[in-house]
């Protein structure tokens, strides 16, 4: 065969991430995959080290003595045969293991993307993120099993491809804002695929089927078997250290840092965190689910970074390489500067938005209301930072109601499809899967810093993760319009609108405003609430995408008036996202006359599934419900609480 006849191998997939971020744990799935070789990190190729072949070919082609000027050949010359020498020895090892097509993982490939890039201009970039304050906490805590491989790594981290600076947890949430801003920046109009590291591990089939269907490979089980001995893991890399230690995927080390960091330095890396956020997230809201409280310690931390900086002369990489050091030394302690002629700052994250525009770092923050707009422009020039900060529009994340995604690909306001409708009943082996389980300790964790109601038993440990893997998390929540029914003091509509949400909390008990007005500033999110008597929502026609609904039904007496108003508030693709109770008296079940009326399968088939303005679009036929897993289920509900004599079910319906 000649070599224009020979196959064409498929492009080769590069893995970008800041370092700590889940970039080795990715390889291994990855490298677990029949046709897919992924090694270890690859040092030689990084263009800040003359001994690399990035290096070699910087050399070549700008130095005065090297190649292109010396023989006054074109650097794409260069270019070509550094990408043949990559594309060779990199396809090498993978036939050797094989296989068939190869990928890299290096977290210091953000340093010089661009070069890498004309070496792999086709190639297929996997991005994944992770929580700011774990990559910070897991970057500066050495574990035994890590310590004494890498001495350089316990005590300092580089910052760019010149500078390095000492290892603390501010200077680790800086590079993870700037490096993050950078991979985002060079993705733009790239084939990319963005994942996070708390949904590969809480969902790792999931999201691998959805990263292989971006690489075009068939998924294949053997990438969830974590066999760390078919893997190269050299001794010398922190990660694979990690994997070889825990030789199985885990969900413990999400929330890290939010359990380890001390307060004062946790709500101050929170605040300099929320700078960035990831694809699909509004800038201003806080991408993390766990959030700090204390606007004090982020206003302590932007007035200090202000004291270190008088001057504006050095060069921005060196401001914020400065300004991390500082930030961490004093982490809040020292006295702050006198700005008692200033109005307060309205956000938790603007103190932090100041110092790094003082420190020369373009920062960019939205206002939840258009009152703190005025305020943060007086800071702003108080500070001289105007050209650096930029105050957006309090409504520049405003969504317009526009039809969703339908399964025909219409013209969507969506990027990606609506949840398909569907129907099931509560299964106990779900509810303690790993999935239900690590969703519930997150929700937890947000709740319990809010002074939001947590649960630890009873159906909502089936209900919220059940709703949140089956019928939000596809959808792109940044900019989507969201009624929640029922709020109280629920933690899910809060959790959504750190996503990036619009929420609308609609109650019938009043009291709890006082509280919300709080915890809307503290979240600096989008979140309004109103109130009713009866089934009516207090909402214009086609308000909103999403409408939630969490055990509320049974508590409403005219349903089909309910479901009537639900259908009204919702575009054309409205997703409903419910959960309900069943009481089936034949089988034994019973449902407290104080607590409403729960329905049975057929009612809720009849009236609610078989609403005219959902028939359309779901399933055609009766729901084929799952009656096996109501005996194991029912008798773990009874033992929950005394008044549990029914089950639960949830379903997720398409407005036509």
């Amino acid at each position: 065969m000649t070599e224009a006849q020979t196959p064409k191998s498929k492009p080769p997939i590069v893995v970008l991430g800041v370092p700590r971020s889940g970039t080795t744990l990715l390889r291994t799935m990855l490298d677990a995959h029949p046709a897919i070789a992924c090694g270890p990190e690859t040092p030689w190729l990084a263009e800040h080290q003359p001994a690399t072949l990035l290096g070699l070919v910087r050399a070549m082609r700008d130095a005065e003595h090297g190649y292109c000027k010396s023989y006054k050949q074109p650097a794409d010359t260069l270019h070509r045969a550094a990408r043949k020498f990559l594309d060779e020895v990199m396809l090498a090892y993978a036939h050797a293991r094989g296989k068939t097509r190869w990928a890299e993982k290096t977290p210091n490939n953000a340093l010089h993307l661009e070069a890498l890039h004309t070496l792999l201009p086709d190639a297929r970039w996997v991005w994944i993120t992770r929580d700011a304050l774990d990559v910070a906490h897991s970057t500066t805590t050495v574990a035994d099993h890590r310590k004494g491989i890498a001495p350089v790594y316990e005590k300092s981290l580089r910052m760019t491809a010149r500078q390095t600076t000492a290892a603390t947890p501010l200077a680790a949430t800086l590079r993870w804002v700037n490096w993050n801003r950078r991979i985002e920046a060079f993705l733009d109009g790239k084939a990319a695929h963005h994942l996070t590291y708390e949904s590969l591990v809480c969902a790792p089939k999931a999201e691998m089927r959805r990263l292989c269907a971006f690489l075009d490979e068939p998924y294949d089980d053997a990438m969830l078997a974590y066999d760390t001995k078919s893997h190269d893991l050299p001794k010398w890399e922190w990660g694979s250290t990690d994997v070889a230690q825990h030789g199985r995927v885990v969900t413990g080390r999400i929330g890290a840092g939010l359990e380890h960091f001390d307060e004062p330095i946790r709500d101050g890396l929170a605040a300099m965190a929320s700078l960035w956020s990831p694809p699909g997230r509004p800038g201003p809201v806080d991408a993390r689910p766990c959030l700090p409280a204390h606007a004090m310690t982020a206003q302590l931390l932007g007035e200090q970074a202000a004291e270190l900086l008088p001057t504006r002369e050095a060069s921005p990489p060196e401001r914020l390489a400065r300004l991390g050091e500082f930030l961490v030394e004093r982490a809040a302690l020292g006295p702050a500067a006198d700005h008692a002629e200033l109005p307060p700052l309205p956000t938790r994250m603007a103190p932090a938005a100041l110092a790094l525009a003082y420190a020369g770092v373009p920062a960019t923050i939205i206002p939840a209301h258009d009152e703190h707009a005025e305020a943060l422009r007086t800071h702003a020039e108080r500070w001289d930072v105007q050209g650096t900060l930029t105050i957006a529009p309090a409504d520049t994340h405003e969504p317009k109601p526009q039809p969703i995604t339908t399964s025909t690909g219409d013209p969507t306001g969506l990027r990606t499809p609506a949840p398909a409708p569907l129907a099931i009943l509560a299964r106990l082996d779900e509810l303690r899967s790993p999935p239900f389980t690590a969703f519930m300790a997150q929700l937890n964790a947000f709740a319990k810093l809010h002074g939001l109601r947590e649960f630890d038993s009873w159906s909502k440990i089936w209900e919220y993760p059940w709703l949140w893997l089956h019928a939000i998390e596809s959808l792109p929540l940044a900019g989507l319009r969201i009624i929640d029914m029922g709020s109280e003091l629920s933690p899910m509509p809060w959790w959504l609108a750190t996503l990036g949400a619009r929420v609308t909390l609609v109650e019938t008990t009043r009291g709890m405003e006082k509280q919300w007005a709080a915890l809307r500033d503290t979240l600096n999110v989008r979140v309004d609430w109103a109130f009713t008597d009866d089934e009516t929502i207090p909402a214009p026609d086609g308000h909103a995408h999403l409408l939630t609904s969490l055990s509320v039904i049974e508590h409403q007496p005219d349903k089909r008036k309910a479901m009537d108003e639900i259908a009204r508030v919702l575009v054309p693709g409205g997703v409903l996202a419910m959960s309900f109770d069943i009481c089936e008296p034949e089988l034994g079940m019973a449902f407290p006359e104080w607590n409403g009326r729960a329905l049975t399968m057929a009612e809720f088939e009849r009236d609610l599934w078989s609403h005219p303005s959902f028939s359309k679009t779901r399933p055609a036929g009766a729901i084929d419900w799952n009656t096996d897993d109501i005996g194991p289920y029912f008798e773990w509900h009874k033992s929950t609480a005394a008044h549990h004599t029914y089950v639960t079910g949830a379903a997720v319906m398409r407005c036509d």
